[in-house]
Order: C-alpha cells, then sequence, then structure tokens
C-alpha cells in the first residue's frame, strides 16, 4: 500500500502493482484476515483498489454455516463496518457468524471470510432481515495486501491439456 483517500466519501487505496505486473480492473484484493475490495483503476505501475466498507463496494455473500445469500454493502462514512442486506425474513442469523463472499457476480471467487456479525434488525420493507457486518481486516492498517490473479487458461496443444497430450501419443 502507498497511498490511501483521505476523503471518507470514497474509501480506497493506492498499490504499488499495475498492468505491467499482469493487474487488471475488478481484480479481487484480500490480506491476511480476509476480503479487502477490488481494482477499480490501473495504470502501468499503480492500481486503485475500493475498499469493502465503502458504499459502492456491494457484492455477493452468504452466512457461513447456514449459506444463506445477500448482498453485502459498505456503510461508508469511516465507520468501517457492512450491511448485509436481502436475508429472508425467517433466516437463522447468529450474532459472531462468519460472512463469506458467494461468487456471484464473477469478481470475488466464493469463500472469502468477510468478517463477522455483530447486529441484527428488519429491514425496512418488513420481508427481510440486515445484519451489520464488523470485516475481520482492520482498514485503517493496511500495509501489504494480495491481488488474487486468475490463473490462465491452457491453450490448445498446450502440455497442460491432457487430452490433446492424450490424443498424439
Amino acid at each position: 500500500v502507498i497511498g490511501r483517500n483521505i476523503n471518507n466519501w470514497y474509501e480506497s487505496l493506492l498499490i504499488n502493482k499495475g498492468t505491467n505486473d499482469g493487474l487488471a480492473n475488478n481484480m479481487a484484493v484480500v490480506d491476511q484476515n480476509g476480503l479487502i475490495g477490488r481494482i477499480t483503476n490501473v495504470t502501468k505501475n499503480t492500481a486503485e483498489v475500493l475498499l469493502i466498507v465503502d458504499r459502492m463496494g456491494s457484492l455477493g455473500a452468504m452466512l457461513q454455516s447456514s449459506r444463506t445469500p445477500g448482498v453485502l454493502e459498505g456503510i461508508g462514512g469511516g465507520k468501517g463496518l457492512l450491511k448485509l442486506q436481502n436475508l429472508p425474513y425467517d433466516a437463522n442469523v447468529q450474532l459472531n457468524e462468519i460472512v463469506v463472499t458467494s461468487g456471484e457476480g464473477g469478481v470475488f471467487p466464493a469463500g472469502i471470510q468477510v468478517g463477522t456479525v455483530v447486529k441484527i434488525t428488519g429491514a425496512l420493507d418488513g420481508l427481510s432481515q440486515e445484519a451489520v457486518v464488523e470485516p475481520f481486516s482492520d482498514f485503517d492498517r493496511l500495509e501489504e495486501v494480495v491481488v488474487l490473479v486468475k490463473a490462465a487458461e491452457p491453450k490448445e496443444g498446450d502440455a497442460a491439456n491432457g487430452e490433446e497430450e492424450a490424443a498424439e501419443e
């Protein structure tokens, strides 16, 4: 991490890797504790990471034990919290339950830990529940992050493609 946006309206950070290192927009970013965010702007040598605690950082998530899906959105305003929305009104949501990524949306792989439920409330529509989630990562103290890069797919005729190799034998 080489820079931070001091404006709380847009919670992001800058890292010292870019397109020269194989990075691109919408790559997931994690630290040793869990999900941090996604790349939203990339240059040759830097990338901007939109943190999940930003209001614009929504993603598919689910309760780890019950596999109940919802939409996770940053509360913003420097609070460092998230809101898990669209949970069914009859979902058995528990305090301290772990929230993970669902894999829906194609940006974040499924199963990355995000945080724990610290508060449960009814949604304004009366038909669902919401949960406040405290992330595992401390966004004020980030120094090093990891960008998840998709593995290259084997090309036709590549030795990694077992079918092609077997057909030629």
